[in-house]
């Protein structure tokens, strides 16, 4: 199928086919975009919402088809990367939202679900900002799959995941204000993926349950309880946790297995583990190349915990644990979110080495903290400060 560009405004009105000078009202869009539609969501207005609107139509994972609902300023795409309204999720976490870069969904104060994906497979949201809200984002029930989040923010309301749902994808989204769980996940999802994002909490969670084989990376979490991790093999790797109150990562499920690696660990009390295994259950199959500090363990519970006396980084029975270090990382400003590096940090190059024997750093630095991002050199030091 050929994609089709579709049009939204918030003055649009009455039955229209979504084409320049016929743009479609948000409600429209919801209800009549098909397959290989991207609907253009013109930066003019906020969208109130005042109770749930549904996607009507989907994409196909058999024949690959999307729809997608984007974001834009002035011209289309330049809200996405590289475009003249861009914002990343770093930038916001030191600036704050750009009303420029992002639409804005506004809940207006609603107690519902903004959007249901009932069954509905591809759908894609990018540059918008979901906010205002004592609900939830999105509803998403009945195995959907192929269900995509990217460059979106999420002020004072929290995205929920329900149900079977395949292959969830968060990338390069912010998260704020958050009073409870920033993603609400289930047991029963497979494949989620979080990818280039910042979570600043304030004694809520990051998760509340990842599902099956799940990937957390690059992500910056700030504050909070702790960032759950799910089930069967979660792998986290390349994040920074910050000033969390109970633990880094918590798990805790039945046959939950953890994989974590090249993380940075920097609790606001010392007595906070970088990993708690909640009631013995679960298993840490690998944790290895991780930085520590201003704590005296990176494990807590039985058979680990021993809450008497200093314990040693390398825990029995655990594959890795031969390179964790407890040191200052040494950011430029962690006080400001200025979570660069210094050049004499033992972060740089001292990560997991990959396949290829490619040296790699630790922490959420495959990507830079200012500017744009670039790709081709995105593990040449882009953020190191000369200082």
């Amino acid at each position: 199928m050929a994609i089709t560009n579709r049009y939204v405004t918030t003055t649009g009105a009455g039955i229209h086919d979504g084409s320049l000078g016929n743009e479609w009202t948000l409600a429209e869009a919801f209800e009549d975009a098909d397959a290989d539609d991207v609907v253009w969501v013109k930066n003019n207005a906020s969208y109130i919402f005042g109770a749930q609107d549904e996607i009507d139509h989907t994409g196909s994972n058999t024949n690959n088809t999307h729809i997608y609902f984007k974001g834009y300023n002035l011209a289309i795409g330049d809200m996405d990367i590289g475009g003249a309204y861009h914002q990343s999720p770093w930038d916001v976490m030191v600036n704050g939202i750009d009303n420029n870069t992002v639409v804005t969904f506004d809940a207006n104060a609603g107690a519902f679900d903004l959007v249901l994906i009932d069954n509905k497979d591809n759908i894609h949201f990018e540059n918008i900002l979901f906010t205002n809200g004592t609900g939830n984002v999105v509803l998403v029930a009945n195995a959907p799959q192929g269900i995509v989040f990217k460059n979106c923010r999420f002020d004072s309301i929290r995205l929920i995941i329900e149900g079977i749902h395949h292959s969830t994808i968060v990338m390069d989204c912010h998260f704020a204000n958050g009073t409870v769980t920033s993603i609400l996940g289930t047991d029963n999802q497979w494949g989620m993926v979080v990818v280039y994002s910042v979570f600043e909490l304030s004694a809520g969670q990051m998760f509340r349950r990842l599902g099956y084989h799940s990937v957390v990376h690059d992500c910056i979490i700030i504050g909070g309880e702790f960032a759950q991790s799910g089930r069967i093999n979660s792998i986290w790797h390349n994040n920074l946790f910050y000033n969390y109150l109970e633990a880094g990562i918590k798990t805790g499920t039945t046959n939950a297995r953890l994989i974590e690696y090249n993380n940075i660990f920097m609790p606001l009390v010392r007595d906070a583990p970088a990993v708690y295994i909640a009631n013995t259950l679960g298993t840490v199959a690998y944790s290895d190349y991780s930085i520590a500090h201003h704590l005296d363990y990176i494990f807590r519970d039985p058979p680990w915990y021993d809450a008497t006396n200093s314990r040693s980084l390398v825990i029995p029975n655990v594959q890795g644990t031969h390179h964790q270090v407890n040191a200052d990382p040494l950011f430029v400003d962690a006080g400001s979110k200025d979570f660069r590096l210094h050049d004499a940090s033992p972060c740089w190059e001292a990560g997991k080495p990959s396949a290829h024997e490619i040296v790699t750093h630790i922490g959420p630095f495959s990507r830079p903290l200012r500017g744009p991002v670039n790709r081709r050199n995105q593990y040449a030091n882009p953020i190191r400060t000369g200082v």
